[in-house]
């Protein structure tokens, strides 16, 4: 017992790591940089970058799915009736918000299929997992789009 005490405490004073081989990891050698840690992630940036997908999130979603179309025609739909403020813009909008989660759903499953789950086990890269995604998103853009 004390001779498992002496070698841990020589192994993390750092004595005695080439004789006796350490039982514990070896620490990263290199610059530690502050923020950042061992895999070379930082918390400021992945804050930045979760704060840009956030603001350019309004604009993916009128560019990239039929929200605007829906709401579009739900207006023309509206004023045919004859009604000017019934249902209201709030209510049409929800509505287009509803239908265009059930027209994107396969599309955006297809994608986290091919491109988040691969990411996530460590299988791809993050620019790799961007062209991935794209693939499936393709063909949805050109079929629904001018």
């Amino acid at each position: 017992m004390l001779r498992k005490s002496l070698i841990s405490l020589l192994v993390t004073a750092g004595f005695a790591t080439k004789a006796l081989g350490s039982p514990f990891p070896q620490q990263q050698k290199g610059l530690g940089i502050p923020g950042f840690d061992s895999a070379g992630h930082s918390a400021p940036w992945t804050i930045i970058i979760l704060l840009t997908i956030l603001t350019l999130l309004p604009a993916i979603l009128l560019a990239m799915t039929p929200f605007v179309r829906l709401l579009v025609v739900f207006h023309f739909l509206r004023q045919a009736l004859g009604t000017q403020t019934t249902p209201t813009n709030q209510t049409l909008i929800g509505l287009s918000l509803f239908l265009t989660y059930f027209i994107i759903q396969p599309v955006v499953l297809e994608i986290y299929k091919v491109a988040v789950v691969p990411l996530r086990k460590g299988n791809v890269d993050t620019l790799q997992a961007v062209q991935l995604g794209a693939n499936p998103l393709r063909p949805f853009m050109l079929k629904f789009a001018r």
